[in-house]
């Protein structure tokens, strides 16, 4: 199982629609945990590991935008199927660059 984490199944199942023409924006860790109604000690977890989210220039904070949503669901399968934090790593790093 994950080291350093503890997984709650379903715990990233997230409530949110996908306004179309809405301008995509960059949100901050408790934003994005916030807006999509997501525990935000899972958020920070996942942009701890590099698994969501991308550092900004200026401060190098963590921002998140709507394609972290997508992973988000992607991430909690894998972890449901008992992937460990090291394969989803390698996973991840081929399909979302």
């Amino acid at each position: 199982m994950n080291k350093g984490l503890i997984f709650v199944p379903n715990l990233l199942r997230y409530s949110g629609i996908l306004k179309f023409g809405e301008e995509d924006m960059e949100l901050s860790i408790s934003e994005f945990a916030h807006r999509y109604n997501v525990e935000l000690a899972a958020v920070e977890a996942y942009a701890k590991n590099g698994l969501i989210g991308h550092l900004t220039a200026e401060t190098q904070a963590v921002v998140l935008d709507d394609t972290d949503r997508f992973w988000l669901n992607t991430i909690d399968s894998f972890l449901e199927t008992g992937t460990s934090m090291s394969e989803l790593k390698t996973v991840l790093k081929r399909c979302h660059p």
